[in-house]
């Protein structure tokens, strides 16, 4: 039997929600939409509004250790703020283009992708170094232990530049041209593996000790989003209206996948909780299940009535937090 997931409406914005995300110890919660609503809210929904963005946020990402939030939009600005800092002290980053991407290194070097162009700034704001100019569009950035030191890997529509973590040059270190046009990079937890998602389906593992690539190709659909789990042993990658979900051992991937079929729309997200026990998620028609790999038996749903556009997992893992494309951002304590 199936449970009933109680996703709760905890705020209501004019547009979609675009970007859910949690601070790493779980006290706020950043809130970013399409129409350019920017905030940050905790589970008392007390809110702090840090300026609208009025073509949209596109993305946002914490610090690792969580002291500062960068939120990118449609209109090239990147906000940077932290929980710690008083009213109205917000630091604003101007670019040429809409931002694509951002990632942060350990270090709290930030690295953000503004159409063709990659700029390096630290947690204050401060101009690092840039890479400008790539061949085409920045679709995703990830920090990653590859070649031996801290490298930048930059997905675009030609495949991963890798660029030195040494300071910025001209030219990357080293070009991937496999996979094509990169959509998403994702880190497995434990820095071991970069999984990459490309247009045409296919979703490439770097691992790192090995110098490897591991190729897992023939899905129906683009690889627009993938997820590890915390134990960095499982490798969901949802494309059209199933989740193929990889088990990692020591000897590498195993043969054989866990195919999970939600039996509904395109999954558009997917995301473990913060032990890995449970995957969540979410389909186009608005239908977000919860699982509980290796089990291939979905053990609660919920029906919203919207496509699901924005998904989060607290940092305990205690709740779910989504949003829809009619401006709700509902809440489950699971």
């Amino acid at each position: 039997m199936i449970d009933r997931l109680a996703l709760t409406v905890i705020a209501r914005f004019s547009d979609a929600v675009g970007v859910a995300s949690w601070s790493p110890d779980g006290e706020h919660l950043y809130v970013g939409t399409r129409a350019g609503d920017s905030v940050v809210m905790n589970l008392a929904s007390q809110e702090r509004r840090l300026g609208d963005h009025p073509f949209g946020v596109s993305t946002a990402q914490w610090s690792r250790r969580g002291a500062v939030l960068a939120v990118g939009g449609d209109d090239g600005v990147v906000v940077l703020w932290g929980p710690r800092q008083v009213e109205g002290d917000v630091c604003r980053l101007q670019h040429r283009a809409g931002i694509t991407a951002l990632a942060w290194r350990d270090d709290d070097v930030l690295a953000v992708a503004a159409g063709r162009d990659i700029t390096l700034y630290d947690h204050r704001g401060q101009w690092l170094g840039e890479f400008p100019f790539r061949p085409s569009t920045v679709n995703a950035l990830c920090w990653a232990p590859a070649h031996g030191v801290a490298s930048l890997a930059a997905g675009t529509i030609g495949g991963i530049e890798w660029f030195s973590a040494g300071g910025p040059t001209a030219e990357p270190a080293a070009v991937d041209r496999d996979p094509g046009a990169v959509l998403t990079l994702e880190l497995a937890p434990d820095g071991s593996a970069l999984a990459a998602g490309d247009l045409s389906g296919e979703v490439r593992i770097a691992e790192f000790a090995s110098d490897e690539v591991i190729e897992l190709c023939g899905y129906s659909d683009r690889v627009c989003c993938l997820a590890w789990s915390a134990g960095s042993d499982l490798l969901a990658v949802p494309s059209g209206d199933e989740i193929t979900v990889w088990v990692v051992n020591q000897s590498g991937f195993e043969p054989r996948p866990l195919l999970l079929r939600p039996e509904g729309d395109d999954v558009v997200l997917t995301a473990f909780s913060a032990l890995g026990d449970r995957l969540a998620a979410a389909d186009a028609a608005g239908r977000v299940g919860l699982w509980t790999p290796p089990a291939a038996t979905m053990v609660a749903e919920a029906h919203l009535g919207a496509e699901v556009t924005a998904m989060a997992w607290h940092p305990a893992g205690t709740h779910l937090t989504v949003g829809t494309l009619d401006g709700h951002l509902r809440i489950a304590k699971t």
